[in-house]
C-alpha cells in the first residue's frame, strides 16, 4: 500500500499527531491555537496520504 513517494512510517504521524494535541488541545486552550492545530492537522493529513509507508505482505484468501 505505498504510495510514489512512500517516506515516513505510521508511528511518524502518530507522534506528530500526538504533538500538535499536546500543545494544542492541552489543559490550557485558546481559540487562536486551537484553530492553528485544525491547519496543522490538516496540512498533515495531505502529507500522510502522500508519503505514507506501510511495510508487510498482502494475502489474499
Amino acid at each position: 500500500m505505498n504510495v510514489p513517494e512512500a517516506k515516513y512510517f505510521p508511528e511518524y504521524f502518530h507522534q506528530k499527531l500526538g504533538k500538535i494535541l499536546w500543545e494544542s488541545c492541552g489543559m490550557s486552550r485558546e481559540r487562536v491555537r486551537l484553530e492553528q492545530a485544525i491547519n496543522e492537522i490538516e496540512t498533515l493529513q495531505l502529507k500522510f496520504w502522500k508519503t505514507i509507508k506501510v511495510t508487510g505482505i498482502i494475502i489474499k484468501i
